[in-house]
C-alpha cells in the first residue's frame, strides 16, 4: 500500500524541497512536473503522466484482485 502513497505524494515533497538538492527527493510526479514546466516539453510530460495513470490503474486493479478475492466466495 505504500506504493499508492508514493504515486500520490507530490504536494508535500514539492512544498518542502522543490525536488530536493539535486535529485535527492525526486519522485515520478516531481519529475513529470520538472519536464513540463521547467524544460517546457509539454508533450513528453503529458505522455509520462498518461503512462503514470495507466501504471496506477494496473497496480490498483492488481491490489484489489489480490486482496479482495476472498470476499466473492
Amino acid at each position: 500500500l505504500r506504493s499508492a502513497d508514493i504515486l500520490k505524494l507530490f504536494d508535500m515533497v514539492f512544498v518542502m524541497t522543490r525536488g530536493g538538492p539535486g535529485a535527492a527527493t525526486d519522485l515520478i510526479s516531481i519529475y513529470i512536473q520538472r519536464i513540463g514546466f521547467r524544460v517546457f516539453d509539454m508533450g513528453t510530460a503529458s505522455a509520462q503522466a498518461i503512462l503514470l495513470l495507466v501504471v496506477t490503474i494496473i497496480l490498483s486493479r492488481l491490489y484489489i484482485r489480490l486482496l479482495y478475492k476472498e470476499i466473492d466466495s
